[in-house]
């Protein structure tokens, strides 16, 4: 039995191992577990699902971090959604049975993990007012991200099940300015002089990195702590 892992960013996948991390080449990780990084968006993350399939696996999981689009959810926070909806509107269940098992085996950590709607969006969402828009046009959905629906649907077309477990980084009202952002890889990697240029003629961005480092911290803790409450399947039982 072999399970898909897809993460945007090496940092995610450095919370499941520390084995040295390919980026666009799917890796083993254990015996049971196949993964690969594929830098954000949903046509790397539609590419690097497809990748996986290759490798004959039996379920694909969406792995990472995410926004919050409630007041409710703060760094850190774990949720694991059981609705995924795309821009174009299409509606994707997590698989019920497979996140029934995630959610039995972390009771026995300190983990409380939130279940609800995941929206896609196709840009950072780098306010609180377009948290809010975005939020509005779903309905009700908590939080967001740019991968798990392209991960979904090549689940849902290939006939096999498929989950996210994502970690909340960017409270709703947390800004990502678009001076950081813009200095920032595909792959979470910052252009650290182009950075500190910005941070001398805008003193106030230096704040904003620290508090974004501080939840990328608490983001991944979670994940590493996921990691280990699950088993080398993370879970999954068919």
């Amino acid at each position: 039995m072999t399970i898909g892992l897809v993460a945007a960013l090496p940092a995610e996948v450095r919370c499941l191992t520390r084995l040295p991390i390919a980026i666009n080449t799917p890796f083993r990780v254990n015996k049971h577990l196949i993964a690969i990084v594929c830098g954000i968006g949903a046509k790397n993350a539609a590419r690097a699902a497809q990748y996986l399939l290759y490798q004959d696996i039996q379920g694909l999981i969406s792995w990472g971090t995410a926004g919050s689009l409630s007041s409710d959810l703060k760094s850190g926070d774990l949720i694991l959604p059981d609705i995924i909806r795309a821009t174009n509107g299409r509606i994707y269940h997590a698989d019920s049975a497979w996140l029934g098992q995630l959610r039995l085996a972390l009771k026995a950590t300190s983990i409380r993990a939130h279940t609800g709607l995941l929206a896609e969006t196709k840009v950072i969402l780098g306010s609180g007012m377009e948290k809010a828009g975005l939020k509005k046009r779903t309905g009700n959905a908590i939080a967001a991200d740019m991968e798990t629906a392209a991960i979904m649907k090549i689940a849902q077309d290939n006939g096999i099940p498929g989950i996210a477990i994502r970690s909340i980084v960017d409270q709703l009202d947390d800004p990502l300015p678009a001076e950081i952002l813009k200095h920032t890889d595909q792959f979470g990697a910052p252009r650290i002089v182009n950075i500190l240029v910005e941070i001398i003629y805008k003193p106030r961005l230096l704040a904003h990195l620290i508090r974004l480092s501080v939840a990328m911290r608490a983001a991944n803790t979670t994940l590493r702590s996921v990691a280990t409450g699950a088993n080398e399947t993370l879970m999954y039982m068919h």
